[in-house]
């Protein structure tokens, strides 16, 4: 997150800061971002004769087969962003924080 501070955790139930409403990990997994994927591949592929196939359940965000990350709410309360949607970003710089604390080197995808 721009403030420097991890975005998603995953916390145990008994732990103070869990909130049910942001508990990805046991829904959605653990994503090991080893790979960015294509603009085809996220979007295109479930396009039928260029129009978006509502009805294929693969790729259907209303039944939870398919989770977009600007979805995702920032889970931890320490941030400030807590709650707040979380947005990709590509660095064309060096990013630093309100510190002057590098937050993400150029080149490199993250989310804010």
């Amino acid at each position: 997150m721009p403030d420097g501070k991890q975005a998603l955790f995953n916390y145990t139930r008994k732990d103070g800061k869990y909130r049910k409403e942001y508990d990805y990990m046991r829904g959605l997994g653990r994503g090991i971002s080893t790979f960015r994927t294509t603009t085809f591949y996220q979007d295109d592929l479930w396009a039928v004769n260029g129009k978006m196939d509502q009805t294929d359940l693969r790729h259907s965000t209303e039944t939870g087969n398919w989770m977009h990350m600007e979805n995702l709410k920032c889970n931890n309360p320490d941030s400030e962003f807590f709650g707040q949607n979380i947005k990709p970003f590509y660095a064309e710089d060096d990013y630093y924080n309100e510190k002057n604390e590098l937050v993400t080197r150029k080149g490199r995808f993250d989310v804010f």
